[in-house]
């Protein structure tokens, strides 16, 4: 049985999709890094800014905001706690590879996404 269930509708071939356990929690995470604060209304601050700063990439204080960025976003979600993080430029944006520590199911794994710069 699952501990943790949702669904998501981001699926162009059904309606919506039943999600459980790390594929739920993956989703929420990319759900709340591709989600721009302000964009919900009555949550200001839910959100993130790390698109803003994938066309800075190569500067050194820019990339220690992405990791303060990362950090808030898996702390936040109280499911996980971010055990490593990587990113490497790709053509026109980043890829992000996390690996985190899902709590409540006692699994370890990586959570893995790109970003691009807006055009």
């Amino acid at each position: 049985m699952a501990t943790y269930l949702g669904f998501s509708t981001d699926n162009d071939e059904e309606l919506s999709v039943k999600l459980t356990d790390v594929d739920l929690v993956n989703q929420d995470l990319l759900n709340h890094f591709s989600i721009r604060p302000g964009e919900i209304r009555g949550r200001p601050t839910f959100g993130s800014t790390l698109q803003d700063m994938i066309s800075r990439y190569d500067d050194d204080v820019t990339r220690a905001a992405i990791y303060e960025e990362v950090l808030r976003i898996v702390t936040f979600d109280p499911r996980c706690r971010l055990q490593a993080f990587q990113m490497f430029r790709i053509d026109r944006g980043v890829r992000f590879k996390i690996r985190l520590r899902y709590l409540e199911l006692g699994l370890s794994g990586f959570f893995e996404f790109a970003m691009h710069e807006e055009v």
